[in-house]
């Protein structure tokens, strides 16, 4: 049994007020596994993203539990929170959030500089990042040189700098084709195998549901379906 990244119980989320609040999330159980890549699906309005943003300390259950890599986020302080997650979530989104002034090394060494790291040390751990996902050759180019299959692949290479041990992905293949994005899947599927980390991505395209290993279905903010592929 691979080890449990991510497990919430009972969680639920409330939107609006008291007297006419709408009910996102009604009760999720779940388990999201290391060594694993998950797929969290459903309809719009059904409550993937809400879910996903709990996972990344985006927002705050409103009932139930959240345990990360076994720690209780309900018994962390604000501060201990957001360092925890800081270091052990990357974050990819719909949209790549890569900066057109600076060249693919600094994007991806981003989260090192912020944290304090020297400009040198960062960029040499870029290189190598991009290394893996063979960009390493344009490090100096800007991010608008390349095709959105490429500026995909340097934001989860902005994600995993800090080695995180947690990856979600928010519709990271749906402006991409079919070969972009597939190219984009067996990264994430690479990174769930062979470096044992836990990936979740929100989706719509059904296009990459044969990358994954398993594939939640969620609708009206529970869960209808688990099924491992």
């Amino acid at each position: 049994m691979n080890e449990i990244a991510i497990r919430c119980k009972s969680i639920k989320k409330y939107y609006g007020p008291p007297e006419n609040r709408v009910e996102a999330l009604k009760g999720i159980d779940l388990d999201i596994f290391k060594g694993q890549l998950t797929l969290l699906v459903g309809p719009s309005g059904s409550g993937k993203t809400t879910l996903l943003s709990i996972f990344a300390n985006i927002l705050t259950p409103d009932e139930g539990q959240l345990w990360l890599l076994g720690k209780d986020t309900s018994k962390m302080s604000e501060k201990e929170k957001t360092n925890f997650c800081k270091d052990q979530l990357g974050i990819v989104f719909q949209s790549y959030f890569l900066v057109p002034s600076l060249n693919l090394a600094d994007n991806v060494a981003l989260p090192l500089l912020i944290d304090g790291i020297s400009q040198k040390e960062a960029q040499k751990r870029a290189i190598e990042m991009l290394k893996r996902f063979h960009l390493d050759q344009r490090y100096l180019s800007s991010p608008t040189l390349l095709s959105k299959g490429q500026q995909q692949r340097v934001a989860i290479a902005r994600a995993m700098i800090k080695d995180a041990s947690i990856i979600l992905c928010d519709e990271p293949t749906s402006s991409l084709d079919h070969t972009a994005g597939m190219e984009v899947m067996a990264l994430l599927r690479n990174l769930a195998k062979d470096f044992s980390k836990a990936v979740l991505v929100v989706t719509h395209d059904h296009r990459i549901f044969e990358c994954a290993d398993r594939v939640v279905n969620i609708d009206d903010g529970q869960i209808i379906e688990d099924e491992t592929v």
